[in-house]
């Protein structure tokens, strides 16, 4: 692309700034990616509530889509199960914006029963979970789901959007009752 624009630049400046601005949003999505590859060798070991490190872990997408948090109910959790459940949050979000152009992002915890569900919905074009191409991202997503404790992922979608949820029993240090 850079190439290509500096051919174009002195011919054609239109062109040339098309090419770049290709060049550009390329470079956006690679280091965006590299980013989050990078982030999923390590866990995450943080005292700081969940909410914070969500919206850490969306601003990558900073400008893409806008998000909403309702975390104010969800308990502490050890750094490899908050690790889980981030890289899953960042992997609805990647898709959200990469398949599904949507433009907002919400992101919601309810705690029922030694239970946690997580919520994660989009106001993208949806797909259909049963016909999808061959990728990494769901199951990536119901892989890291299966290794929390008594962990599952449910993917709902349609023309609205499409809702991940997250269901895991948290590990607060407490012996089960």
């Amino acid at each position: 692309q850079l190439h290509a624009a500096a051919q174009w630049l002195r011919k054609e400046p239109d062109k040339a700034a098309a090419l770049l601005e290709r060049a550009t949003t390329i470079n956006q999505t690679v280091y965006r990616d590299l980013t989050e590859m990078l982030l999923r060798l390590r866990p995450v070991a943080s005292e700081r509530p969940l909410a914070a490190l969500v919206d850490e872990t969306l601003a990558a997408w900073t400008g893409q889509i806008g998000w909403r948090l309702e975390l104010d109910a969800v308990p502490a959790l050890p750094a490899p199960q908050q690790h889980q459940l981030l890289r899953i949050v960042a992997e609805a979000a990647a898709n959200a914006v990469r398949h599904a152009g949507a433009r907002e992002l919400r992101v919601a915890a309810q705690a029922a029963d030694g239970m946690l569900e997580v919520r994660i919905e989009d106001d993208g074009r949806g797909f259909d979970p049963g016909n999808t191409r061959p990728g990494q991202g769901l199951q990536s997503m119901s892989e890291r789901a299966q290794a929390l404790p008594r962990g599952s992922l449910a993917v709902h979608s349609g023309p609205q959007g499409t809702v991940v949820c997250l269901r895991f029993r948290p590990d607060t240090g407490k012996e089960d009752e």
